[in-house]
């Protein structure tokens, strides 16, 4: 159960972040060195593998505006965010989903410090989730670690070739004992 939440909630976060259009704009204190947001390398469309240790979760689509808002969409849910300039390489970013599935309300929150690399088309994070109750009761948390691969952009003579930046996964098959409603 612990392992479904903890998917549900990564992925539904990083995924999902399609309700921050309206998001909050930020105003805060950064070093002079690091850059503003517009030009923070972690701006883009990302491929991302939600839970880095798991065959089974299938990726998601997350961007990262210029305005500060996290963008996303993942395999039947959605998510929305805010981040902030840490550093050069780095940024901190708080994500917010809601589900009312089985008729049992609840949020999952990931939260984390997202650190671009080098080449500037891969990043890790070193998230946190946690799953709260419609009544406020934190049902469950853990470390959640991530990580992405910038979409590239591709012509018409890609046709019928697949994305590298898209990590393989072996889909969970329902359970042969519980019906299909």
């Amino acid at each position: 159960m612990r392992r479904m939440w903890m998917s549900l909630a990564i992925i539904v976060v990083l995924g999902g972040l399609i309700g921050a259009g309206l998001g909050f704009r930020a105003v805060s204190a950064q070093d002079d060195s690091a850059p503003s947001l517009a030009d923070h390398p972690i701006v883009g469309t990302w491929v991302v593998d939600t839970i880095s240790a798991s065959d089974t979760d299938s990726p998601e689509i997350g961007m990262f505006l210029a305005d500060d808002r996290a963008v996303g969409q993942g395999v039947n849910r959605a998510a929305g965010g805010r981040w902030e300039v840490i550093d050069a390489q780095t940024v901190m970013m708080t994500l917010v989903t809601v589900s009312d599935s089985g008729g049992e309300g609840s949020y999952v929150l990931v939260r984390g410090p997202h650190t671009v690399d080098a080449s500037g088309d891969a990043w890790t994070c070193a998230c946190t989730f946690t799953l709260v109750a419609a009544d406020g009761t934190v049902l469950d948390s853990g470390d959640a670690p991530a990580n992405a691969r910038r979409l590239p952009l591709q012509g018409p003579e890609a046709v019928g070739t697949a994305l590298e930046e898209v990590p393989v996964w072996t889909p969970v098959m329902p359970d042969a004992a519980t019906p299909a409603t």
